[in-house]
């Protein structure tokens, strides 16, 4: 995973996602997803583009089981977009990269 990716946790969560103004874009993943590990190759990209304008984290569900049912996530890969701490997208699934584009753009404007 790219060092400009965040790694979130139950410790880091609030203060980092939640209590901030930032688009952050949070991929909750598995490591024995095949379509998480698809989705951090496109997200690596993503965090270098977006430097500076967008935060891109993950939270690896197994080690963080309590933030992946206090945000209901059911299926791995999603990806939840926030935005002054509030959830503003959800998808669950793969998306490509230009779609990924398209959603951080909308938020950042």
């Amino acid at each position: 995973m790219s060092n400009l990716i965040r790694s979130f946790n139950d410790y880091n969560f609030e203060h980092e996602v939640m209590r901030t103004s930032a688009t952050i874009l949070v991929h909750f993943s598995a490591e024995w997803a095949s379509q998480s590990k698809a989705l951090n190759h496109i997200l690596a990209d993503i965090s270098t583009i977006y430097s500076g304008r967008a935060i891109i984290g993950n939270v690896d569900t197994n080690e963080q089981p309590d933030l992946a049912t206090r945000f209901q996530i059911r299926s791995i890969p999603s990806i939840l977009l926030f935005k002054d701490g509030a959830i503003v997208e959800r998808v669950v699934g793969t998306l490509e990269k230009n779609a990924i584009e398209e959603m951080l753009d909308k938020a950042i404007r």
